[in-house]
Parts: C-alpha cells; structure tokens; sequence
C-alpha cells in the first residue's frame, strides 16, 4: 500500500511538471528519490538518472543539507522550512526549501516530499539593500 500512496503522489507531481520554477523531490524513509522533477531540476547534470539514487549520490551539493531535515520530517510528521546557500560547482544558489511527510492510511510518515526553489536574485537584492 505505502508504494501505491507513493505512485500517486508522483502521478500527481507528473501532471504539473513542467509548471514549476521549483526542483521537486520526493525522497523515500531510506533516503532513496522516488521522483525528481520541476525546472530546476533540469538545470543539474544529475536530472535525468536521479529517480532510484540515494539522495546524497545524485544531488550531493544539497543532500548534506537536506538529509537531516528529511530525517526530521519523517521523524517528526511535521512540515519544515529552510534557506539556504548551497554551492553546486561553480554556481552558489540560496534555496527556499520546504518539505512535507507523506504518510500511509494508518499515519506512518513513509516519504517526503521536498520543494526546492532558487532565491539567489531575491538574496541578491536584499543584500543590496544593506
């Protein structure tokens, strides 16, 4: 059952992808990518071979970041929000990312759902206003 909860919400997630400015991930209790997808994710040489891959081997410049928040969610139930700098190669980039449980009928938290989008020009200009 946990893994037709999990196909639907990527069935979901498919029928809006490309609306999204965002990367979107949904990462499953073993830390595992059940589904990466929106524009962001595009712009990552890891994209296309990402679904099936540990989160840490195919995004290792956010999984650092993201894996004890993931942790947190599927510990916790709860939803959480973060802004960070990250580097990725060359390019620094500031993302807003906020996660979200996905959880089975009987309330077990069994994926997560992340939501990653670049802020980098907003950081830019608040900066600049300093």
């Amino acid at each position: 059952m946990n893994r037709q909860i999990i196909n639907n919400m990527i069935q979901s997630l498919k029928q809006v992808d490309g609306l999204s400015e965002d990367l979107i991930l949904v990462v499953n209790d073993r830390l595992v990518l059940e589904y990466v997808g929106g524009n962001l994710a595009r712009r990552s040489k890891s994209y296309e071979n990402a679904a099936g891959s540990r989160l840490m081997k195919a995004f290792p410049h956010c999984g650092k970041l993201l894996e004890p928040a993931i942790r947190r969610v599927l510990d916790s139930g709860k939803q959480v929000a973060l802004e960070n700098l990250v580097c990725a190669g060359s390019d620094e980039l500031w993302l807003d990312i906020r996660l979200a449980p996905i959880h089975n009928e009987f309330g077990k938290n069994i994926a997560v759902m992340a939501a990653c989008r670049d802020i980098t020009q907003r950081k830019r200009h608040e900066e600049a206003l300093l």
